[in-house]
């Protein structure tokens, strides 16, 4: 039995065998094809939605899901979280006070409730970093939730425009736009000019910060945004849908790209529930230290991570550190960072105890798998500056007893142990005396040696010595970003041979030049770049979160999965980002924790 939309009644065989024969014949792929929510529209008592949009998505491999209509945002926000991209379907006039605008008088029909229904779908997206294609009313919505405005009517508000909301039907083509040379829509529609079909009298006026125009009508008005790379979220203003359906394949091309972003999400996703993720380097203590009442639980206004974003995003665990200023070199300025350290080692473990088990404090390497099994979000321990260990050794006995796992041997400026990358004086050549015997009894004690912030004379210095693997654990490439913090090739290439690993910064000034345009495609190329160098054994992630550390497109915890995308889309293999995220942390966690374990016997 074959049936479509269109099959006259005299054709179907009425047999209830045929149908379940044909459902029992289907082969599933659970695994591969994506979800793709498309928002309902609403009439009255019922959801609504033309089929097009469904046929749309069908034929370029989706599995097209309707987001039924609600005013219950935990409904919305569920059904959402199970798509793998959405479409934002057109609709009504939007209501101008969701943008602080009086009415105009030339305003249509607008639904407070539809509008409510589809600013929550948007959200929820959002939030999980869901992709996007917005659809007439739909890209006004985006623009209006990013940050941006609209024309309430275009008439009267732009004047000499052209018949924007066409007479004929939806099938037909009705004027021109022309497609521009920036973003991803010339990419996906393969041309500079298409003939669109337009329903519409408001448009999007002014863009937010992140927008791109990708497409305008003979008048001007933008009929096309990119948001990408702040936001997957592609944008046009006629209703491609129809079009699709009736074979004009400019049209089809942009269900063929959301389907595509769906099949990216779904695999990163897929890769999230079970590989482990370690993000080796993040300042949130910093904000939290010295805070009785901080809830790690609950989404913060100030910090880049916490429990929720965490979750969000898919990261399994996060290296906090205690960072420490350097200081005066004296008993005075000692004192004060030893003081500190210990108020916000101790913190980190307060913090975590009231989470009710949602994060815990982990010490070694199986912690994070027992966590991650039993749905939990681990901390690991961190110092950032050797300048409280003053000269006294016997101190790393005790920050291993206390749960450090790395020690980044100075920050800006030199102390007893090292030569900075910053601020130096060359007050020791690389490694002092002192500094030598701290990395012996680090590497006898089991805590690794965090080479980030150290000078070229002292991360030779260390690779001299150095009996166990040593790890920048946020750094990145100075042959991308010439910036004396960012390692070079060949100090990336020795430190690999240690075995260790180079844990890529997000912090912008090391991702690029132009470092307020620094984006997550620019940080990509890092990781890249010291993959070509040294493999996937020997590279992974260090955000430096909550430290000044976030790049366009990847702003907190939450959007870590948009890392994982665009590893997928470089062509990086399971495997490989496997290792990245989380496995070459274990690897080296595992080559010191005898050690580590012994002396805290």
């Amino acid at each position: 039995m074959t049936i479509s939309n269109t099959t006259p009644l005299s054709e179907i065989r009425f047999s209830l065998k045929e149908v379940r024969d044909l459902v029992l014949d289907q082969e599933i792929d659970w695994r591969d094809t994506p979800v793709i929510g498309i928002s309902s529209n609403h009439h009255e008592d019922e959801n609504t939605l033309t089929d097009t949009y469904i046929e749309s998505v069908r034929r370029a491999g989706g599995i097209p899901m309707i987001i039924p209509f609600s005013t219950d945002p935990k409904v919305i926000t569920e059904c959402v979280s199970r798509c793998d991209a959405v479409i934002m379907s057109g609709g009504g006039d939007l209501m101008p006070a969701w943008f602080d605008a009086a009415p105009s008088p030339h305003m249509g029909r607008a639904n407070t409730h539809k509008d409510f229904f589809d600013l929550t779908i948007i959200h929820a997206a959002l939030r999980f970093s869901i992709p996007m294609l917005a659809i007439c009313r739909g890209m006004q919505l985006v623009n209006v939730v990013l940050g941006g405005k609209i024309y309430q009517d275009l008439p009267s508000e732009k004047g000499n425009v052209i018949g924007h909301n066409q007479p004929a039907t939806r099938y037909e083509l009705w004027h021109s736009v022309s497609v521009h040379p920036e973003g991803r829509l010339k990419e996906v529609l393969g041309a500079d000019e298409v003939m669109v079909n337009s329903f519409h009298h408001q448009a999007v006026s002014d863009l937010p910060p992140c927008a791109t125009i990708t497409a305008t009508a003979p008048d001007g008005v933008i009929e096309g945004v990119d948001y990408y790379p702040e936001h997957n979220i592609l944008g046009v203003q006629w209703h491609p849908e129809a079009l699709a359906c009736h074979g004009s394949e400019p049209h089809t091309k942009l269900f063929d790209f959301i389907v595509g972003e769906g099949c990216l999400y779904r695999k990163a996703r897929k890769l999230h529930a079970s590989m482990l993720t370690v993000d080796t380097h993040c300042d949130t203590p910093m904000i939290f230290s010295g805070k009785e009442d901080y809830d790690f639980t609950r989404r913060a206004d100030r910090a880049l991570v916490d429990l929720p974003r965490m979750k969000d995003g898919g990261l399994d665990t996060s290296f906090m550190v205690a960072y420490i200023p350097q200081g005066a070199l004296d008993e005075e300025g000692y004192k004060r960072a030893y003081d500190y350290t210990e108020r916000t080692l101790d913190a980190i473990d307060e913090v975590m105890s009231k989470t009710s088990e949602g994060a815990v404090v982990a010490v070694v390497s199986e912690d994070l798998i027992t966590n991650k099994q039993q749905g939990r979000k681990s901390i690991m321990k961190g110092i950032e500056n050797g300048y409280p260990i003053a000269r006294d050794l016997s101190r790393l006995a005790h920050y291993a007893r206390k749960g450090v796992r790395y020690i980044t041997l100075c920050h800006n400026g030199d102390n007893d142990i090292c030569d900075s990358a910053s601020k130096s004086q060359n007050t020791h050549g690389g490694l002092s005396d002192f500094g030598r015997e701290v990395i012996r009894e680090m590497n006898r004690l089991g805590i690794l040696v965090d080479l980030s912030h150290a000078g070229s004379s002292t991360v030779k210095d260390v690779l001299s010595i150095t009996e166990a693997p040593v790890i920048a654990s946020h750094s990145s490439c100075r042959a991308l970003c010439d910036h004396p913090r960012n390692l070079t090739d060949d100090e990336i290439r020795a430190i690999a041979g240690t075995g260790g690993l180079i844990q890529m910064c997000m912090y912008k000034g090391f991702v690029s030049k132009d470092s307020d345009r620094a984006s997550l495609l620019d940080f990509v190329d890092h990781i890249v770049h010291a993959h070509n160098l040294v493999g996937a054994d020997h590279v992974g992630i260090g955000t430096d979160f909550d430290g000044d550390g976030e790049v366009i497109g990847c702003r907190d915890a939450s959007h870590i999965i948009r890392l994982t995308i665009e590893l997928v889309r470089r062509g990086f293999s399971d495997s490989d980002i496997r290792k990245m995220w989380g496995e070459n942390v274990l690897r080296v966690l595992r080559a010191v924790e005898p050690q580590l374990v012994s002396n805290l016997k």
